[in-house]
């Protein structure tokens, strides 16, 4: 029941939409009605700038980092506190306020990271700076970072399915994004 209790509670913590949020107190409008229409900090950045995108990555971050602390707070096996990774980052790709139009889970999954695996997170951090530096696409940078560490928990940890069903999620909500990149016509950031 103790488990139950905590991945719904993983799940609405995932679902706080702190880019809407955000951008509202900031007066840089809806997220979901400018640029690619998606939650997260890439498109805040894109419709706000810097302060709107570094708030809305941070908050995102701390959705993840949350809900492992919440589940290491609770006694629970590192297998479920990765299961609080995955239900946080369904929350945020699914939100229940947002009637499932959410982000792609990126940042609360790294968040997660953070916390439960710190070598991962870090060594996926300078993947995706290496990849964007070199690209200039958030997306590429965020597929090579995700796939990475869905790679990495699966040949390290015995647990992990969690994280493999994060970065699926993650993929899948990066579809129309790999679509324009095999097309070259993704989005990509300029000086």
């Amino acid at each position: 029941m103790k488990i139950i209790i905590l991945l719904s509670l993983c799940y609405l913590i995932g679902s706080i939409p702190f880019g809407i949020v955000w951008a509202r107190l900031l007066g840089a409008g809806n997220l979901q009605n400018q640029g690619s229409g998606n939650i997260g900090a890439t498109n805040a950045f894109r419709v706000g700038g810097k302060m709107l995108g570094l708030l809305t990555l941070v908050s995102d971050l701390g959705k993840g980092m949350l809900a492992v602390f919440l589940a290491q707070s609770s006694g629970l096996a590192e297998a479920w506190q990765a299961y609080a990774i995955l239900f946080a980052v369904f929350g945020h790709v699914f939100p229940i306020w947002l009637y499932g139009k959410g982000g792609k889970g990126v940042a609360t999954a790294l968040g997660g990271l953070l916390i439960l695996a710190p070598t991962t997170a870090v060594i996926a951090i300078c993947l995706w700076l290496l990849t964007f530096y070199f690209s200039k696409a958030a997306s590429l940078a965020s597929l090579a970072a995700a796939s990475f560490s869905g790679i990495y928990f699966y040949i390290n940890y015995d647990d992990y399915f969690p994280i493999i069903a994060a970065v699926f999620l993650i993929i899948y909500k990066h579809k129309n994004n790999i679509e324009r990149l095999l097309a070259g016509k993704e989005f990509r950031f300029h000086k």
